[in-house]
């Protein structure tokens, strides 16, 4: 899904920005690729078992739940992400 909401995003440098919905990646802008080695293009549409381990996505699944159930506002939090051509690395979520 592209949106021009979302352009400003997309050219922000060494920030990787993932915008998920009902557990399901909507944006990912350029830089992702350079931290997780995916395109864009390649995640929009997954689910966010993708970039996650299992017990990793478990945890997200219930925090967006949390968050979009109203029940907490806003969530930080760090996992491992899965890349895809590359050694893992470690990602902090707003």
């Amino acid at each position: 899904m592209k949106d021009s909401s979302f352009a400003i995003l997309d050219t922000l440098a060494f920030v990787g920005v993932l915008i998920v919905k009902n557990k399901r990646i909507i944006f990912a802008n350029r830089e992702i690729e350079n931290i997780l080695g995916w395109q864009p293009e390649d995640l929009t549409g997954k689910a966010l078992s993708v970039i996650f381990s299992r017990a990793a996505y478990n945890l997200f699944s219930e925090t967006f739940s949390r968050v979009q159930s109203g029940e907490v506002e806003k969530v930080q939090a760090d996992a491992i992400c899965l890349c895809k051509k590359k050694e893992n690395v470690y990602c902090f979520f707003l």
